[in-house]
């Protein structure tokens, strides 16, 4: 992979992202406001609990809330709200009175898009060949990633801490000194996702396995735990002690249902949602992202090379993480673009496919289901990021996009407000999207990216639903919430 080429990709994929504000007039997850409005109380009045930006809403009225002795309180890790608070204060000084859209749009870009595209600049660095471009461009724009860099949730800033001390530790020489800024990055994961712990005990067995020194793995274990003891404190502070978490006090009765009845809802696994995690049309994977497939040849040919601690370990947390999402009652993990929940064994899965090596004979499939899971993700993330589980809808995701797309409705974009017709603007940022996987796979082999741009848009044409009664009061709710 030359200069010009880990250049020409890391910009088509940082103006893509910048792009995209994924915000909408009427709309704003919960998954995302708990999370602001924690960060805004600690800096307006210095508290934990966020009543004043709830009001007295009943119930059914919020979701992802906690309630105790009378105060709201976000129901998750409260270090997604520590890392939105430069936001915050930045968006406060420069516009004071800033709207709550443009406080959590800046929240976003300095706790979550800004660190994802560090982490895609320094993957470019380690890029070796034009594959590897092909496949990391299909990760960030082809994969739950996309919607996840472009969000405050806690998904991607935990896969980054977690995937950074993998690389720390997957090198030869293992100093006390990375031990142990191995051992900080997994215990700010935590501290941003209760299930990074799962990685992290992975993390701390590799490092047993690869220095057999009881002072490295106490060294790693103390750096962990240091970082996230913080929501051990915060627990304290908030509910009847440390080991009381908000997930056991949810005030929406389906937050209860899901969360509050086993550990974080973790039970038996759903045999629907191993089908609809892998290739169902709703969430699936290998659906949405199909060029993550060349994952698991890679991975048994990345194993036969080399079976290193790193690899197995890998290997292990896919399979943690994935059995994980299929005992969760909400296994589909709301309305969301791709299964948020395994946003970690992404870059996992991509290693692999870049590890195991792509045979010259595969590479136009790859570059067709790259490019695949290009478009159909830019569509989503141009109309509408959050497709709804609507059970009328067999694919919602390009269903939706479908619908929106050959009506005109676009979702707002910095082009769009600069003056740029929606359409315009639109086929813009499509061709830029396009050309990180252009640059890499050569002129011999732009056909194929053609090729997969036909299949697509076959695909959008033949479930564009008709106009009719039906379908527009089903999409009501949709256009209310992007303020048409």
């Amino acid at each position: 992979m030359t200069a010009f080429q880990r250049r020409a990709t890391f910009c088509a994929i940082a103006i893509v992202s910048l792009a995209l504000p994924n915000i909408y007039p009427r709309f704003m997850s919960p998954n995302e406001y708990v999370r602001l409005y924690t960060a805004r109380a600690i800096v307006e009045s210095h508290s934990l609990h966020i009543d004043r930006y709830l009001g007295r809403p009943s119930p059914a009225s919020v979701s992802d809330v906690a309630y105790f002795r009378g105060h709201f309180y976000a129901d998750k890790a409260v270090g997604m709200s520590l890392a939105a608070i430069p936001g915050v204060v930045i968006a406060r000084i420069i516009a004071p009175s800033a709207s709550v859209l443009m406080q959590l749009f800046a929240a976003r870009l300095f706790a979550v898009t800004i660190p994802a595209l560090l982490a895609l600049w320094f993957v470019l660095r380690r890029a070796r060949s034009p594959i590897d471009g092909i496949v990391i461009a299909g990760l960030f724009l082809g994969s739950v990633i996309f919607p996840q860099a472009l969000g405050l949730t806690g998904h991607l800033p935990m896969t980054i801490a977690i995937c950074a001390a993998a690389v720390l530790l997957a090198r030869d020489e293992l100093p006390a000194s990375r031990v142990a800024i191995a051992g900080l990055l997994p215990g700010a994961a935590i501290l941003i996702d209760f299930t990074s712990g799962i990685a992290a005990l992975g993390l701390l067995i590799v490092v047993a396995a690869k220095t057999k020194s009881i002072r490295k793995i106490v060294t790693f274990a103390i750096c962990c735990a240091a970082i996230a003891s913080v929501q051990l404190a915060v627990n304290a502070i908030c509910f009847d002690g440390p080991l009381d978490f908000a997930y056991h006090h949810e005030f929406n009765p389906a937050d209860q249902a899901n969360r509050a009845g086993t550990l974080f809802g973790i039970g038996v696994p759903h045999l629907d949602a191993t089908w609809g995690l892998t290739v169902g049309r709703m969430q699936g994977i290998f659906v949405h992202s199909p060029f993550l497939l060349f994952a698991i040849p890679g991975a048994w040919l990345a194993l036969r090379r080399k079976r290193d601690a790193i690899r197995i370990w890998a290997i292990a947390v896919c399979l943690a993480y994935f059995y994980l999402n299929c005992t969760l009652p909400d296994w589909e993990g709301g309305w969301a673009l791709g299964p948020r929940y395994l946003t970690l064994i992404y870059p996992l899965l991509a290693w692999f496919v870049i590890d195991g090596g792509v045979k010259p004979a595969a590479t136009p499939l790859l570059i067709v289901a790259v490019t695949w899971s290009v478009l159909l993700h830019m569509a989503a993330m141009l109309t509408w990021s959050m497709p709804p589980h609507w059970r009328f809808l067999s694919f919602p995701d390009l269903e939706l996009s479908a619908y929106l797309l050959f009506r005109g409705v676009f979702g707002p974009n910095l082009l769009v407000w600069i003056g740029v017709p929606a359409a315009i603007a639109a086929i813009l940022l499509v061709a830029l999207a396009l050309s990180a996987i252009v640059v890499n796979s050569g002129k011999a082999n732009v056909a194929y990216v053609v090729v997969g741009a036909l299949v697509f848009a076959i695909a959008l044409s033949a479930v564009a639903p008709p106009d009719g009664s039906f379908v527009a009061e089903a999409y009501k709710p949709i256009f209310a919430f992007m303020g048409r």
